[in-house]
Order: C-alpha cells, then sequence, then structure tokens
C-alpha cells in the first residue's frame, strides 16, 4: 500500500505549525478481501491515526458535509504513489496566506500539470525498451518537437495527458530520473493560479481546503467538477497549486485502461522507492 507509506511521516508535526487529528479512509468497495485487508492490516497500523467510513449512496457529497468547520483537510486519491516531504505543511503556509480559495499540490501526471511540466523544461522524450523507459539519447529542441507531448495542449481533457500510454508513461520515468539526480527543481512554479484563463475543470488528486468551504455547499456526484470548476466560478474565486508541493498520481481509469501497470516497470519502481523512503510495504 504506497500511499499509507507516505501520510504518517507527512502528517505528523513539522516546524510545529501542522499535527494530524485523523486520517479518515473513505470505503467505497463491496469486496470481502479489501474490507477484511483494511480492518485486519491497513487500520491497526495506525491505530491512533487511522479511521475508516463508509461510503453512502453516489459520490462523496456525504462526507464533505460531515467536514468541521474549523479543521483543515488534505485529500488524497488512493493511487498517490510519492509525497515529497514537506509538500503538506508547504498547501497549508499557501492556504494560510488566503489567496486561494481550494489548493492543489503540484501534481505529477495531471490533467493540466503535465503540460506545464513539459513546457518547464521538466521533461525530456523517452522510448520503450521492453518493460522500461528510457532516455532518448537526442533531446529536442523543445518538449513539442518530436516527443510524446507533441499534440499536448493545456486543457482539462487533453488526449495526451489523459489516454495516451507514452505520455503517462514518460511523465511518470522522467519524475523518478529527475527524483533519483535531485532535480525536483524542475518541476517547481512557485504558484499557479488554475484559473487564471478560465473557469475549467482540473484534477483534484491532492488538495487542502478547509471544512467550511465546502461543508454547507451543494456539490454533485462529481465532486471534481464541483470544487474544481463550477463553486470556484459561483463564488468568483480562484485555486491554487503549489509548485513545492510535489506529490505523484499514478494513474486515471483511461490510463489504466492502457495497460500503464501491465507494460511498464512504473509502480514496480515507485513500491522500491515507498520501501526505501518509509520501510516496507504493507501486504495485500
Amino acid at each position: 500500500m504506497i500511499v499509507h507509506c507516505g501520510l504518517p511521516k507527512s502528517a505528523r508535526s513539522h516546524e510545529g505549525i501542522l499535527f494530524c487529528i485523523q486520517v479518515l479512509w473513505v470505503v467505497r468497495t463491496d469486496d470481502p478481501d479489501d474490507l477484511d485487508w483494511l480492518q485486519q492490516t491497513l487500520l491497526p497500523s495506525e491505530p491512533k491515526c487511522y479511521k475508516s467510513m463508509q461510503s453512502s449512496g453516489k459520490g462523496f457529497a456525504n462526507h464533505y458535509r460531515q467536514l468541521a468547520s474549523d479543521t483543515y483537510y488534505i485529500k488524497l486519491d488512493d493511487d498517490i504513489v510519492y509525497i515529497k516531504e514537506g509538500a503538506i505543511e508547504a498547501m497549508l503556509h499557501e492556504k494560510l496566506r488566503s489567496r486561494f480559495w481550494i489548493i492543489s499540490a503540484n501534481v505529477i501526471n495531471h490533467s493540466v500539470l503535465t503540460f506545464v511540466h513539459a513546457a518547464m523544461g521538466a521533461m525530456q522524450s523517452y522510448h520503450q525498451e521492453g518493460e522500461d523507459f528510457v532516455a532518448s539519447k537526442i533531446k529536442p529542441q523543445s518538449f513539442l518537437d518530436g516527443s510524446q507531448f507533441a499534440n499536448m495542449t493545456y486543457k482539462p481533457y487533453d488526449m495526451c495527458a489523459l489516454r495516451n500510454f507514452a505520455c503517462v508513461a514518460t511523465c511518470h520515468y522522467n519524475f523518478l530520473d529527475n527524483l533519483a539526480r535531485d532535480e525536483l527543481y524542475k518541476y517547481d512554479f512557485g504558484t499557479w493560479d488554475l484559473n487564471a484563463f478560465k473557469y475549467e475543470r482540473w484534477s483534484i488528486n491532492t488538495i487542502m481546503f478547509k471544512g467550511s468551504d465546502l461543508n454547507r455547499e451543494l456539490i454533485s456526484e462529481d465532486d471534481e467538477l464541483s470544487i474544481s470548476e463550477t463553486l470556484p466560478k459561483t463564488k468568483g474565486k480562484h485555486c491554487g497549486a503549489v509548485g513545492s508541493a510535489v506529490v505523484a498520481h499514478l494513474a486515471y481509469v483511461t490510463q489504466r485502461g492502457a495497460k500503464l501497470e501491465e507494460r511498464t516497470q512504473v509502480l514496480k519502481r515507485y513500491e522500491e522507492l515507498a520501501e526505501k523512503l518509509a520501510g516496507p510495504l504493507l501486504l495485500m
């Protein structure tokens, strides 16, 4: 369980500004093996911090209504495979500045931020060799020239970012190589106004907010649409991403359909990274 490895360390106090009250695992499965693993393995691993809540109905609207108004929350997708040390603190610092309504992490493999990363020079062209991807020897003059990102656009439904197997694989292999070289600065854009151009949907893979931001709002079954587009537009508020708060998101459903995990060593590489940084994984 990779996301578990990053949570206990990330959720405890650093420099006196952050203390984890609770990590709430929202259960959206009826699989008896998954439920047994949750109760017998995951929750006991951090008994003072980990709790679970059974999902009811479609979407997550009911969960947002139960949030405590004065508490700050961070929502993570269950396929977050890396959290940079200090990422949560950086998001909280930005939230407390009150410049943005909802705060996003700087997400690797993101529906719109992948374009930003490529444009900043964090990407180079990779090609597949067996079950791995390796950097191409000839680097293009820009990320648009002859690379997997040649037709990418800054749009929430960009086909390269959401569906193309080579694009998502290249995202991850670039990130893993940049991390190994201690070059994550390549992804740091300071802060990024996600509504600078217009109110459009963006992925809420890892976001921070205050309970009062959302617990009285009408949130649809598609909570991402409500939080990233509909509510900011209605309220006239902007959302922002924090460049230093780097996290890695494994795959969208559309990318899983391209068999990312079966055709590459990406997941294995993240498992090895998690064990190196946080110790043995919880076996499923």
